[in-house]
């Protein structure tokens, strides 16, 4: 199995998107903080079982992270 990844990313004032391959499992650990984490990945179906995957700490402070798939 592929090891994937890991991103933080912190949103303060601000905006950040975590762009995400299809295909990969996603977790996310959140704290907003007057602020935002939205998931935006296609969820339909559930990726292979050998896909590697991503883990995304996200912190938003008074703005938001938005973890999505490229247009």
């Amino acid at each position: 199995m592929p090891e994937g990844a890991t991103v933080k990313a912190t949103a303060a004032f601000g905006g950040v998107a975590v762009i995400v391959p299809k295909g990969w499992r996603i977790t996310v650990r959140a704290t907003p903080v007057l602020g935002g984490v939205d998931d935006k990945t296609d969820r339909g179906q559930p990726p292979p079982e050998n896909a590697p995957s991503l883990h995304v700490d996200a912190m938003a402070l008074f703005g938001g992270v938005d973890i999505k798939h490229e247009k």
